[in-house]
């Protein structure tokens, strides 16, 4: 099959790599076209890769490594008690084409793991931002606010204690701090997971965003959420 496709393939090709393409049928001709130090012991050569990448002697890759689940297989459920201590809890939500789903995580203090876990079906946008109000002393005043939404193109402050007219112009700086950068992703077979080490009081909010242009529009996230109180 291979000699009838290069029987086409040869007039197609200009001269140059047509002569650089050559077809052989033992090993020892190799010797004919290349330099005893190009061609792998394997093949009767001198070239000898000790990366630790290749079989001894040298052949194309290494040797098939035989896969066993406690060493080469990702376990949610043993990964998720390990880091918080107990048994993972599954959410779920749709995401629309565009639209913002927020999980805010309330009275983190500095010390806490945040730590989650994620499958979805398309393409999807991911974040965590970090709200944390301080007075003008840079006191934390233990006043918290949700993190800005998006709906229907503008933004809002869901269940805000105070206006965000009121604000200081210090106190609007600290909304929607980037605490884990946004990431574009897909995370079906294998759920996608993260913690991050809290570095001050506040409101840490997850964020995903629907990235998919299906027709049918929607998304579903399977998500879990955990915060652990330092010790």
């Amino acid at each position: 099959m291979v000699s009838i496709l290069w029987q086409i393939a040869k007039h197609i090709l200009d001269a140059r790599t047509h002569s650089r393409i050559v077809f052989l049928n033992t090993a020892d001709e190799l010797f004919q076209h290349l330099q005893p130090e190009a061609i792998p012991e394997a093949y009767g050569g001198k070239r000898r890769d000790d990366s630790g990448f290749c079989t001894l002697p040298e052949t194309c890759v290494c040797e098939p490594t035989r896969l066993s689940p406690e060493e080469h297989f990702f376990r949610p459920d043993e990964w998720w008690r390990k880091e918080t201590g107990s048994a993972i809890q599954w959410r779920q939500a749709v995401l629309k084409t565009g639209q913002w789903h927020e999980v805010p995580m309330e009275g983190c203090l500095p010390g806490d793991k945040l730590v989650w876990m994620f499958t979805v079906g398309a393409e999807i946008e991911f974040e965590v931002l970090v709200q944390a109000i301080k007075s003008q002393n840079g006191v934390s005043n233990g006043t918290h606010h949700s993190i800005l939404q998006e709906q229907n193109g503008q933004d809002r402050v869901s269940g805000a204690k105070n206006d965000l007219s009121q604000l200081q112009t210090k106190e609007r700086e600290a909304l929607g701090k980037v605490a884990w950068p946004k990431i574009t992703l897909t995370s079906l077979k294998c759920p996608e997971h993260g913690r991050l080490e809290c570095k001050e009081e506040g409101v840490y909010c997850l964020r995903f965003r629907s990235e998919s242009s299906s027709w049918l529009g929607a998304n579903k996230l399977k998500y879990a959420v955990q915060i652990v109180r330092q010790e």
